[in-house]
């Protein structure tokens, strides 16, 4: 990574929450209160008609018809590229990414784009995983609009895929001014969870969910995703299946947190309610893997038929050459084709792109299927270095540490 990433204390990292946290609050009369700019990248925004493409009266044909008339004009090209980027969150179909890209092509290589392209840019190039260039992207728009909160919570999420939770940290500290309270310390405490400060940070992210109502409804989902997440580490399942219960109840179709909270299901072997939680998500390709995953231990009658259909769509974005679900691919191999070996080198490849938990624990339970324990030692010794708090991960780490 080209930036210069300096690991403050957790001293400075604990006041800076609670400055953060005060900040926010200080400045709530400031914000607008029916306002709302989206807190993660993962959370849709609007649900589309089943016939969005299919007439000519449909959105997706009126924003091209614009398009192709004025290809170089960006407030166009930009309501059908961020049309797109929508339509990929709903669908689950990355293709619709490549659809925005083409869009955004006539500023392809230019960093002094305007605004709205530089953002959507580095969407989209988050999504392919091409995560210095959005950073660049990033960067150069918060020199120009240093007040753009969208900017501050994409940068974040980048910094804290990639492994640099306090460099994420550092963005959401920099948005406090600029955003709700609940936003700023849902980011903070995302970031800063994964640095040996899990109790503190879900602490934080709590009292400020119960003390400030009423917040939009996908400020809360975020917040009550991200409280599920750190209670789950913790070990603490009864509270981390009421924040995922709370939160579906406020957001039924969210593909973020039905993933996180299938993942939950499933890891608990409750496979029952992980099914009826997945069992109309097919077309999500995410999401297909969990069902896959959940029907194979339920001995259900689709398995087969959804499992060759997984394989289909992996197998087209081989051919595409995107590989932007490693990690699922990676999955797929170790739980459903019993194939380690293959898992090994998928999780292997994601974990040099992303360096989550999610990422951390795959690689390890492949390298013990695999039982290739030294595939594993740089992703123990991140997650040392940083302290991080998971039950299922310290098991992973003694089984491989015992490892003859």
């Amino acid at each position: 990574m080209h930036h210069t990433i300096k690991r403050p204390s957790k001293t400075i990292f604990l006041l800076s929450i609670v400055y953060a946290l005060n900040l926010a609050l200080f400045v709530t009369g400031s914000a607008k209160a029916d306002a709302y700019i989206p807190a993660h990248d993962d959370i849709v925004l609007e649900v589309l008609p089943k016939s969005w493409n299919n007439a000519k009266t449909s959105t997706t044909y009126q924003l091209r018809q614009a398009w192709l008339n004025a290809p170089s004009n960006a407030t166009i090209a930009t309501r059908l590229a961020r049309h797109y980027i929508d339509n990929a969150k709903q669908s689950g179909d990355t293709r619709f990414y490549g659809y925005a890209e083409r869009a955004l092509n006539p500023w392809k290589h230019e960093q002094t784009a305007p605004p709205q392209v530089l953002l959507l840019r580095a969407t989209i190039n988050q999504q392919f995983h091409q995560f210095e260039q959005a950073l660049n992207d990033l960067d150069h728009l918060l020199k120009m609009h240093p007040n753009n909160e969208q900017a501050w919570l994409t940068r974040a999420g980048i910094l804290q895929v990639m492994g640099y939770p306090l460099e994420a940290a550092k963005s959401c500290l920099l948005l406090a001014r600029l955003t709700t309270p609940l936003v700023a310390t849902s980011c903070l405490s995302r970031a800063v969870s994964t640095t040996g400060l899990a109790e503190k940070a879900y602490s934080q992210l709590l009292a400020t969910y119960r003390n400030t109502r009423p917040p939009a409804i996908n400020q809360q989902v975020w917040a009550l995703t991200i409280l599920a997440d750190i209670a789950h580490r913790l070990g603490d399942i009864n509270n981390a299946q009421k924040h995922y219960s709370d939160a579906l109840a406020l957001s039924p179709e969210n593909t973020l947190l039905i993933a996180y909270y299938s993942d939950f299901l499933i890891e608990q072997k409750n496979f029952n309610a992980a099914y009826q939680l997945l069992h109309n998500k097919i077309n999500r390709n995410g999401l297909l893997l969990r069902l896959v995953i959940t029907e194979k231990a339920l001995k259900h009658p689709d398995y087969i038929m959804h499992k060759n259909r997984l394989n289909s769509l992996f197998e087209e974005e081989t051919q595409w050459g995107t590989y932007t679900s490693l990690r699922d691919q990676s999955r797929f191999h170790l739980t459903i084709l019993n194939n380690p070996h293959k898992a090994l080198t998928f999780a292997t490849r994601n974990w040099q792109q992303q360096k989550e938990l999610t990422d951390i624990k795959l690689l390890l339970q492949a390298a013990i299927a695999a039982n290739k324990p030294a595939a594993s030692i740089k992703a123990i010794q991140w997650a040392q270095q940083h302290q991080i708090k998971d039950k299922q991960l310290n098991h992973l780490i003694a089984l491989i540490q015992n490892t003859p």
